[in-house]
């Protein structure tokens, strides 16, 4: 399995099935977008900071305002 595309399941396992039929790293980009963006409409903040890049496993995390 490809580097990225094991990283992207990492980020976001409950869209595995999708992102292991995907072609290319702007593909599982494109899903992780999608699924954030849903997680945004559900209100469901887990959600979006699983799909958000800036907590993808290994990049460092920016500190968080207050209250989120």
């Amino acid at each position: 399995m490809s580097t990225w595309r094991r990283k992207a399941i990492e980020a976001a396992p409950e869209l595995q099935g999708v992102l292991e039929a995907i072609w290319s790293p702007m593909a599982a980009w494109i899903e992780l977008r999608i699924a954030f963006e849903q997680a945004i409409g559900r209100n469901d903040m887990q959600g979006a900071r699983r799909a958000s890049p800036d907590d993808a496993p290994g990049r460092p995390a920016r500190p968080r305002p207050e209250g989120i």
